[in-house]
């Protein structure tokens, strides 16, 4: 499966929506929540590289969650480490 290649932006149109657009300036999507088109955005882009399959697999829930693990494990904290909040609260 072909997706639109990163890096994807977020662009506010002429009625106030915000959309995702590719690095050419073509509209991809349309949102109302800005915080919606940024998570889609910020996620898209940092997924640049890995397959839809291996992303369909949790490959990078998995590998997050191991690396939490190992600095739990080690009296560390990956949030400290990376100077981010890397969970979010349900």
């Amino acid at each position: 499966m072909k997706h639109t290649k990163e890096p994807w932006e977020v662009a506010e149109d002429k009625c106030y929506m915000q959309q995702i657009v590719n690095s050419t300036g073509l509209c991809i999507a349309k949102l109302i929540e800005e915080e919606d088109a940024e998570r889609i955005v910020a996620c898209v882009n940092a997924c640049k590289g890995i397959t839809t399959e291996a992303l369909e697999a949790r490959v990078v829930e998995k590998g997050v969650q191991k690396l939490w693990d190992y600095y739990e494990e080690n009296s560390c904290s990956l949030s400290e480490e990376l100077g981010v909040k890397v969970w979010e609260e349900e």
